[in-house]
Order: structure tokens, then sequence, then C-alpha cells
């Protein structure tokens, strides 16, 4: 299972989407003060991503449920990006330079589903080699 190089890109993303739960600025925004939806729909759809990417990990022994699992995720995690940023951009409060500096927290923000989305489409693409190294296999037999 963690011998899948796929089972560590599951793992990375899912910690990145995790990761975002301990920066305030997601929580603490106008958004999330001016809109009674943001807070519980980026928790909601942030914590569906989280667990649905760690049960795709232990789904290794069926690679085909596995690939439409991970397919699931990436979508969730875009559907977590527009969430995110839309409710950010709709109040106007989006902004990554604050004061002549940087807001590092709104980049962390920004880059880490990002980042997660990217590792999920690296598993998936581990996954469908491993799906046709096997019907090679098979087809050797």
């Amino acid at each position: 299972m963690i011998q899948r190089i796929q089972s560590v890109y599951l793992l990375l993303g899912a910690l990145c989407l995790a990761s975002l739960a301990f920066v305030d600025e997601i929580w603490v925004s106008q958004a999330g003060e001016s809109q009674a939806w943001y807070v519980p729909a980026v928790a909601i759809v942030g914590a569906a991503t989280v667990i649905a990417a760690l049960i795709a990990i232990f789904l290794y022994k069926d690679r085909s449920t596995q690939i439409k699992l991970i397919v699931a995720v990436q979508m969730m995690t875009l559907a977590f990006l527009i969430i995110l940023f839309g409710g950010q951009i709709l109040v106007g409060d989006f902004t990554l330079f604050e004061g002549g500096t940087v807001d590092v927290a709104m980049v962390l923000a920004l880059l880490l589903p990002v980042s997660a989305y990217v590792f999920f489409y690296v598993a998936r693409r581990g996954v469908r080699r491993d799906i046709i190294l096997v019907k090679s296999m098979d087809r050797l037999r």
C-alpha cells in the first residue's frame, strides 16, 4: 500500500488540504464574516476531500475503483478552490499584497489546494500506469 508512489502522492495531497485548517486567513476573513455559507462550505468540502483522498489510498487492490475515486477527489478539489476563492472574490477580500508586503497566509491558501490538485493528478497517472502494466503482464501469460 504505502510502497506505491501513488499512495504517497495521495497522502501529500490530503496533507496539503488538511494543513489549510491551520491558515487563519481563510477562517477569519471578510468572506467568513459577511457570508454565512462560506466557512461551513469550505470546512465541509475540504474535510470530504481529505477523507476521500485517504480512502483512495486503501483501495490499492481495486485500481479501477481507486482511479474513479481519485477523479472524484480532483473534482472536489476544484470545487474547494471555487468555493474558497469565489467567497474571497465576492467580498473583494482577495489580495495577495497587503500594505506593500506579501500576504503569506493568502499565498499559502492559494498554493496548497493547487499543489494538492497536482499531487492528485500525478497519483491518477501512476494508477493508470499500474493498470497498463497489469494488462500487459496478463497479455504475456
